[in-house]
């Protein structure tokens, strides 16, 4: 392993400390800069305009993997459109598709009409946060919709803070002839190096050697190609990807490390440099009422992605996971949400691709991967949503509600069949449970969550995170 050692100053918290201002400035100032509405993805915790498809065939915490699912994905209502606050909108029965809406604001048809024939449109995105795994940390991404007036979109971003580097760049094509069921794609690079779960928390603290903590750094790309296959909402896409993966102890650094503070795996090669190429297919579905506020529908996904073994890590795994949610109203304005998700590894499991268990859009009440890191896990969730206030007239926000919610998580014992064990040595239990009380607030960011857990342990988290929970 390397050890290189550097004299100079971390710029990171500098770097931090100024994206933070120039992202706070901006988010207070105006939630979106440009000529068109959008939701901004994250850099951060892969949850800004989620999609269970996203989560499908990466493990959580890994943003720069996913896909730009709901940017492109078309939604048909089975009813009237509701809860898009845009009066005087005629919509064909036959063309109800639109990308999304930001606090009841149309953001855009699925077919472009003249409005959107003279040239591109962009926005820019703010992003701020905070997190046990990365600190404080903020970004900005931006979007240009009809690139070329091909209806192309354009994203790219970046991020940093004071445990968090990276950026990435996607292009897609979303439609074809208008059709609503023509065939897109997506190509995507990034780079990324922070902390992720499947290395952090538990007790004892595991860590490198001088007490430093694993960053986890990936650089590579991808490829979809996608298939809305009837006009439910059914979309089949498969394609493939390359990275490659090292564990270092810093953002900026040359320290390249195989083996932990003990002696345990953090990679799999010798020169700790793991290649991963991979293959992908998958298949998703939604129909909720509501992407950002749904009370009624459900959506499902399932997807597997098939390594083929390059490099020095010969790496051959297949990974399977599926997810459902179901969103149940009652008396009207109130609704009952049921998730139940699980995902196996089938050959290598790499101890930074395998499954993370408890944290936010995990088991609340638990730590980001507090709960087990295993090579299979089932996941079940259970929400009870009631309106507080319908029609809020604040700046940014639109609506609040709020949550009573169980969560339950567990590795089904898996823990010591992963690579280097990180969940054993870290003594992580391997399933556990979390109940609490939150409230919910759709913005023109997309709803905003706040919630407060109790772990089956007795311990106490604060959750706060953007984007839908299930």
């Amino acid at each position: 392993m390397n050890t290189t050692k550097y004299s100079w100053q971390n710029p990171i918290p500098p770097l931090a400390l100024m994206v933070g201002t120039v992202s706070a400035t901006l988010l207070l100032a105006s939630p979106t800069w440009g000529q068109t509405p959008s939701i901004p993805k994250t850099a951060s915790d892969n949850q800004y305009v989620s999609s269970e498809l996203e989560n499908l065939i990466v493990p959580q915490a890994v943003w720069d993997r996913t896909l730009p699912i709901q940017s492109w994905r078309p939604i048909q209502f089975s009813g009237p459109i509701q809860n898009l606050g845009v009066e005087n909108i005629e919509l064909d029965k036959q063309h109800n598709y639109f990308i999304g809406n930001t606090n009841g604001m149309l953001a855009q048809y699925r077919e472009f009409d003249e409005e959107f024939d003279d040239g591109p449109k962009f926005s820019v995105n703010p992003v701020i946060g905070s997190s046990s795994l990365k600190g404080l940390y903020g970004g900005l991404n931006f979007r240009v919709l009809n690139l070329g007036n091909n209806n192309h979109i354009l994203d790219f971003g970046f991020e940093g803070g004071t445990r968090t580097l990276g950026g990435y760049a996607s292009l897609t094509d979303p439609w074809g002839d208008g059709d609503p069921l023509d065939s897109g794609y997506t190509a995507r690079f990034f780079i990324s190096r922070s902390p992720e779960a499947n290395f952090f928390n538990g007790d004892p603290e595991v860590e490198l050697i001088h007490d430093h903590a694993a960053w986890v750094h990936r650089i590579g790309g991808s490829f979809e190609f996608f298939k809305p296959v009837n006009e439910n909402g059914l979309v089949i896409g498969v394609g493939g990807g390359y990275q490659q993966v090292s564990i270092r102890n810093a953002a900026i650094t040359d320290s390249i490390f195989t083996r932990d503070q003990f002696g345990n795996r953090v990679t799999v090669s010798d020169d700790g440099k793991d290649d991963l190429l991979t293959l992908n297919l998958s298949a998703f579905q939604d129909r909720r009422n509501d992407p950002f506020w749904p009370t009624t529908g459900y959506r499902f996904g399932v997807g597997t992605e098939q390594s083929i073994p390059v490099g020095d890590s010969n790496l051959s795994f297949n990974r399977l996971r599926a997810t459902y949610s179901k969103f149940m109203p009652i008396a009207n304005t109130q609704t009952v949400v049921f998730n139940i998700q699980g995902g196996t590894i089938i050959g290598d499991a790499a101890p930074y691709e395998a499954f993370s268990i408890g944290g936010t859009n995990s088991v609340r009440g638990y730590s980001d991967g507090e709960v087990g890191t295993g090579r299979s896990f089932v996941q079940a969730s259970l929400e009870y949503r009631f309106p507080i206030v319908s029609d809020l007239e604040l700046p940014l926000l639109s609506r609040l509600g709020g949550t009573v919610f169980a969560d339950y998580g567990t590795d089904l014992r898996s823990g010591d069949t992963v690579r280097g064990e990180p969940g054993e040595v870290r003594n992580k239990s391997g399933s556990g449970a979390g109940f609490g009380v939150g409230l919910r607030a759709l913005s023109d960011f997309g709803p905003l969550r706040l919630e407060f857990a109790l772990s089956d342990q007795g311990d106490a988290q604060i959750h706060f995170a953007l984007g839908e929970r299930f």
